[in-house]
């Protein structure tokens, strides 16, 4: 399910972005409002009190609503709603207030707020539930008023909509665009350029969920400690890009010899990890497998150089070991293969 998945993020990062964001515009909006509602109590025509106690009323909700929003622990699918409610909340009382005082600046405020609250909402159930509530007010107040011409304003209310839900489109393509940029360096970050398996970071990212599962389900984890023999012959005789071929040789035969499921990462420089679900093969076993994948598609065979890896094994019930333990287990018996072998 890719295409979900990615959906999924593209979300996710969008409602991240929201909570960080809509907080702090509702605080802005809030004192911003507040601050016109009290140049209204001093500068003509003067905003009648119970008008500009609802205006007031709302600018509070707004500024404490901030607040509570930047809390951890409110959901973060909440704060688009809660943003978007608001400010509708704020437009249908304006238009509250031009139908008691018939003052076109209000209509312009309507036109402002109706555009501006799509690209800061962040998700479109909100954008078009709280558009609709505008929609229907501005309908009763403009009908309602001998002063206008109803067709012209609501064009306009519509009109300043759709902008809003342009803008929303754009912004959220613009942040899922964003977010799968994020995500492939994120996939990047966990990978070795050379063999294409997750490098030591992107194991350690990995490893928790799987052996967490382990431990959940009472099963067995088996690390394997995987040493690349004489790479530094290989690179003095041969040269460094030599070398390399002789580690994508290993990296490729670890890859044909692991599970779905099964982690496997390039550790070091000529040192590589395996972590599988059960206790796994033993590691002679394992050491065969991959001196067997190797001489079937060694790519420096055919200049007389025969490529060999040391394993080290070691396993035990999830619920009673760690990784670093278990890990140094592999370790400590990859060096006693190895002197064994030499």
């Amino acid at each position: 399910m890719p295409g979900r998945d990615q959906a999924g993020n593209r979300r996710a990062f969008a409602l991240a972005v929201a909570r960080r964001e809509d907080p702090r515009t509702l605080r802005w909006i809030g004192w911003i409002v507040i601050g016109f509602a009290l140049l209204n109590t001093v500068v003509p025509p003067r905003t009648p009190l119970f008008d500009l106690v609802g205006v007031v009323a709302i600018a509070g909700a707004m500024i404490a609503s901030s607040y509570f929003l930047q809390r951890a622990s409110a959901p973060a699918g909440l704060v688009p709603w809660v943003f978007s409610s608001l400010v509708a909340a704020l437009v249908c009382w304006i238009l509250v207030m031009y139908a008691h005082g018939h003052e076109a600046a209000n209509l312009t405020y309507v036109i402002i707020g109706t555009t501006g609250f799509g690209p800061m909402t962040l998700a479109w159930r909100p954008f078009i539930v709280n558009g609709l509530v505008m929609l229907s007010s501005t309908t009763w107040v403009v009908i309602g008023s001998s002063e206008l011409r109803a067709a012209d304003w609501m064009v306009g209310v519509c009109a300043s909509l759709v902008v809003g839900g342009v803008l929303l489109h754009l912004r959220l393509r613009l942040l899922g665009d964003l977010s799968d940029a994020e995500q492939e360096i994120e996939h990047l970050s966990t990978l070795d350029r050379l063999t294409g398996l997750l490098n030591r970071h992107g194991l350690e990212t990995r490893v928790p969920l799987l052996w967490s599962d382990a431990v959940r389900r009472g099963e067995s984890i088996g690390i394997y400690f995987v040493d690349v023999c004489a790479l530094k012959k290989a690179n003095d005789e041969h040269g460094h890009e030599f070398g390399d071929l002789v580690i994508k040789d290993v990296a490729d035969a670890i890859a044909a010899s692991v599970r779905e499921g099964d982690l496997a990462a390039r550790w070091g420089g000529d040192e590589f990890v395996m972590v599988v679900r059960g206790r796994g093969i033993p590691g002679e076993e394992m050491h065969n497998r991959l001196q067997s994948h190797i001489a079937d598609h060694s790519s420096v065979s055919d200049r007389g150089w025969t490529t060999t890896a040391t394993v080290g094994h070691a396993s035990t019930l999830a619920s009673t070991s760690s990784f670093d333990q278990l890990l140094r287990r592999a370790d400590l018996h990859m060096y006693a293969q190895r002197g064994l072998n030499h």
